[in-house]
């Protein structure tokens, strides 16, 4: 196997270490949007979710900087050609991309949660201000407008 090969596949290989590891991330987020008051459970996914981010973007540039490095494009299109150039990649290739779309699901999934609960925060606080008269109306120096 050439050396840029081994080097790509433990790349991969990471990668898809890290994105089964923001998978389970993203089911502790579920989990702690299941119950909002629980504000502690929701700050550790949260701070595990962006840990995870960042290293996940971190062993991305990697891989797009080895798939450079061999002349292929970056990204989905790199790892496609990849895959093309050297089957022994493919199954790797196949891998992360599956796992890059349940990993997109799932966070769609929870965002979708956290726009509900946001949606329903921003109304209860305006029934609050319409309860006590109140204006949301504010000046060019945010001082509210009677």
């Amino acid at each position: 196997m050439p050396p840029h090969t081994i080097d790509l596949r433990g790349c991969l290989e990471q990668e898809c270490a890290l994105v089964r590891h923001f998978i389970d991330v993203l089911h502790d987020e579920a989990q702690a949007l299941e119950h909002p008051d629980d504000n502690t459970a929701l700050q550790a996914s949260t701070h595990a979710k962006n840990q995870c981010a960042e290293s996940l973007a971190q062993v991305s540039n990697q891989r797009d900087a080895l798939l450079a490095q061999q002349g292929l494009p970056i990204g989905k299109q790199g790892l496609d050609a990849s895959s093309r150039n050297d089957p022994a990649l493919a199954p790797l290739c196949h891998e992360l991309q599956a796992l890059a779309a349940e990993a997109r699901r799932l966070n769609l999934e929870n965002g979708a949660a956290i726009e509900i609960y946001l949606t329903h925060t921003q109304r209860a606080i305006q029934t609050l201000r319409n309860l006590a008269g109140t204006s949301n109306l504010y000046n060019a120096k945010g001082r509210a407008i009677a």
